[in-house]
């Protein structure tokens, strides 16, 4: 089926929406708020249909080319066709929808492109190319360069395609993803996901030849840590340990004043990671409790601590819900801070916080759907009074935002 479309707004994930001839509501993605676009349904559901875009008749005033040729097929980016004024306004009024309350307009991240410090590529099936996965499908979309990522990363794709597939392959690996990792030095880390582990002496070969730190993905790994300034701060960062890919964007947060604490506040920081927001923490808080599981994490999190000078805060290496269930009631905090995964807090940690007594609960998200759905629960308990939510872009281009919300303690 066949239809022109007026697109009212753009949604989650990038989508812009529009209503079939009898209401339906289509979803299709690369339009803009306000244009008239020939679509052709390619999916009929009950409730909604989506779309695949044609033609645009009457095109936004926000509308540009894309700078990347891969654009409409790889699956990284969704917004790149907008402007970037035009990408910040869309994301803030989508945070609030999913929300449902009024959410502030933080900080640009600073980079437009270029800001990606970390990516995971596929490798395509037949070991030749590297790439991320269709926008709509499993299928590996090949690409020679990605415009998101930092320049060192970048510098370092040819080399990835010309001589290390080729060389694995020769050797017998077949490998599945490769991790690239950028610090402030000339090049990054590297690091190899095989589908098997790979032989001794082809992996002292690749490592021999690789111009930058290259570990492999397994037992016995040895991994590279790099160092990266994040505003005041120094971080040791390294492939395969999570941190915020942008950190251009999360010093803009630090700068921005959003995460001051209660004067002379004790925190507890849950899913404190490597200690990105810890060592900020740290520097205005009178002590700092921080969980975290990951073993890889926890050792940068030390290193981190001594780069910095830390010496107020104190490390628990365990499961957060496993730490709450056991300590959380015999401590005091006035303040709490949570940069849970994408899944968001599970009930039993909602539970806990919806249960406690703070001044102040500071939570960052990746997904405004699941931290809605947090804050319901942790509200509903009449202990906490609503909250403030600011939205800052870690991700330019693409559908990804980041939303602080902002509870305090009910007098």
């Amino acid at each position: 089926m066949k239809a022109t479309v007026h697109i009212e707004k753009l949604v989650h994930r990038g989508y812009g929406l529009g209503r079939l001839p009898g209401g339906k509501v289509v979803l299709v993605p690369y339009t803009a708020p306000g244009e008239e676009a020939d679509i052709r349904v390619v999916l009929d559901k009950r409730s909604l249909a989506f779309g695949e875009l044609l033609e645009v008749r009457r095109p936004s005033p926000a509308r540009r080319p894309a700078p990347c040729p891969y654009f409409g097929r790889c699956g990284g980016c969704q917004l790149m066709h907008l402007d970037y004024a035009c990408q910040l306004e869309c994301k803030r009024r989508i945070a609030g929808e999913l929300l449902r309350r009024e959410v502030l307009p933080g900080v640009p991240g600073g980079l437009e492109l270029g800001y990606r410090r970390r990516v995971r590529l596929h490798v395509t099936p037949d070991g030749s190319g590297l790439g991320f996965m269709h926008q709509y499908t499993n299928k590996i979309v090949e690409i020679q360069d990605c415009l998101l990522c930092h320049d060192s990363i970048r510098r370092i794709f040819p080399w990835l395609i010309e001589w290390l597939l080729p060389e694995a392959t020769r050797g017998g690996a077949r490998l599945r993803e490769i991790e690239l990792v950028a610090g402030d030095s000339a090049g990054p880390a590297l690091r190899l996901h095989p589908a098997a582990p790979l032989l001794p002496i082809l992996a002292k070969r690749l490592q021999a030849a690789c111009p930058v730190p290259l570990s492999v993905a397994g037992p016995g790994e040895e991994w590279t840590t790099l160092e990266m300034a994040l505003g005041p701060y120094r971080y040791a960062v390294a492939a395969g340990s999570f941190f915020q890919a942008n950190p251009a964007a999360v010093a803009e947060v630090f700068r921005s004043g959003r995460l001051a604490l209660p004067p002379e506040s004790r925190l507890l920081e849950l899913y404190a990671g490597m200690g990105l927001f810890t060592v900020h923490f740290a520097a205005s808080a009178a002590a700092v409790l921080a969980v975290e599981r990951d073993a890889r994490a926890v050792r940068l999190f030390r290193e981190n601590l001594g780069l910095n000078q830390v010496d107020n805060v104190e490390l628990v290496e365990a499961e957060v819900e496993d730490w709450l269930r056991r300590s959380f009631a015999r401590g005091r905090f006035e303040a709490v801070f949570v940069d849970p995964p994408r899944t968001g807090l599970s009930p039993a940690v909602r539970r806990s916080l919806g249960e406690a007594g703070f001044r102040q609960l500071l939570y960052l998200s990746c997904d405004p759907a699941t931290q809605a759905r947090d804050l319901a629960e942790i509200l509903s308990r009449d202990r906490h009074r609503p909250v403030m939510v600011t939205f800052f872009d870690f991700f330019p281009n693409t559908f990804h935002l980041e939303t602080l919300a902002c509870v305090h303690g009910s007098d």
